[in-house]
């Protein structure tokens, strides 16, 4: 079971898409607490494979996305609810700020500077914002409890 719960699911993701280790984690994820709704970019790669997950294991759960203005990197999925296109760092600050939990799939296991999903991490952590990392090898990293940091 997960440590945290989450109504409202946002994610970011590797373009490169996931490793088979992260879509099995994701998906157990999925299975053990299904989002109420799930945001994302609409960004080829881990954002698609995951928008696919959702709808395949989440039937219930209504799928909102954030595109960006720039299509060239663009899945367009399909989508219950589309918000307006925004430019692409705002798009993912529009997903963090719609989600209790932002669910993160990079492809480095160390942060890098241009990469979208280390931003949207990064803009996450910055606001408040709970952060479940996704590591190559599928290990799940959970935010640290209040206790945890209060114990330091």
């Amino acid at each position: 079971m997960t440590p945290l719960t989450w109504t409202h699911l946002g994610f970011t993701g590797t373009r490169q898409g996931m490793t088979r280790a992260q879509a099995a984690a994701v998906t157990a994820l999925l299975q053990a607490c299904p989002p109420q709704t799930f945001h994302h970019s609409d960004a080829l790669g881990a954002e698609t494979e995951v928008h696919a997950l959702v709808r395949q294991q989440c039937p219930a759960t209504q799928i909102m996305v954030h595109p960006p203005t720039r299509s060239a990197q663009r899945s367009f999925c399909v989508a219950d609810i589309w918000r307006p296109t925004l430019p692409y760092f705002l798009c993912q600050q529009a997903v963090v700020q719609a989600s209790d939990v932002l669910l993160a799939v990079p492809q480095s296991a160390a942060e890098m500077r241009r990469s979208g999903c280390w931003q949207a991490v990064q803009y996450a952590r910055a606001v408040g914002t709970p952060v479940v990392l996704v590591r190559a090898t599928g290990q799940v990293v959970w935010p640290p409890t209040r206790q945890e940091v209060a114990h330091g």
